[in-house]
């Protein structure tokens, strides 16, 4: 369906902005999200603690991945003619997408939390709900309203910003007003290693994209 709306120039330039806001999570998160399978059951033991835990490294990625969002909304247009030289007129999209990568940071911790207590029929049944939800905005933004390359990019942020509302909701009785800064020193022995593993396997499944775009046009790379 989509491709009876979408020219070969949307695909290219939707594969650039997923590139950039791929990579954008491993520099926001330091992946501390991902010490949640390993230490939400050392502190399962006492709620108090599995609630400072979370509500710990939430605080730390707050920060981190806001001053990580200030900063590339800031030299937005450097960042695009280093890495896309050759790709000028879409910074609003590289502009939503980085503001995307921002919420799927959030979106993936509030995740982590719903399967790590294994809650599994509500993780799938909301999964489900949000993606039905997703397409429908997709289709009024593409087909509807026929914003092409746009049109996606603001459907996959609409979505992120009902999934960030929808998951909060559902695990919001972990967080608390209550911070430890000695709760982080674990989680992030545990988490900064993994950062090399993640970008290679990044680096695996986008190169080509950010390479061909300096040797060919948006509509070679879309095709």
């Amino acid at each position: 369906i989509y491709s009876r709306y979408l020219t070969p120039e949307d695909y290219g330039i939707i594969g650039l902005v997923t590139s950039l806001q791929s990579f954008l999570p491993l520099i926001m998160s330091l992946q501390i999200h991902s010490s949640i399978g390993r230490y939400y059951f050392i502190y399962q033991s006492s709620t108090d603690d599995l609630k400072r835990y979370i509500s710990s490294i939430s605080a730390l990625t707050l920060i981190i991945s806001s001053m990580v969002l200030g900063l590339c909304l800031l030299y937005l247009d450097n960042i695009i003619s280093f890495i896309f030289p050759h790709t000028t007129g879409h910074n609003i999209l590289f502009k939503f997408g980085i503001i995307n990568s921002y919420i799927s940071i959030f979106v993936s911790l509030f995740m982590s939390l719903l399967r790590i207590q294994q809650k599994a029929k509500l993780l799938m049944k909301t999964s489900l709900g949000i993606f039905m939800l997703s397409l429908i905005i997709n289709i009024f933004e593409i087909i509807i309203l026929k914003k092409g390359a746009l049109g996606i990019v603001e459907a996959s942020l609409a979505t992120s910003i009902i999934s960030l509302a929808t998951y909060f909701f559902l695990v919001k009785e972990l967080f608390v007003c209550d911070i430890d800064l000695l709760m982080l020193i674990e989680p992030l022995k545990y988490s900064l290693p993994l950062i090399p593993h993640a970008f290679s396997g990044l680096v695996f499944m986008y190169s080509d994209r950010i390479i061909l775009e300096k040797y060919v046009s948006l509509k070679v790379l879309g095709l």
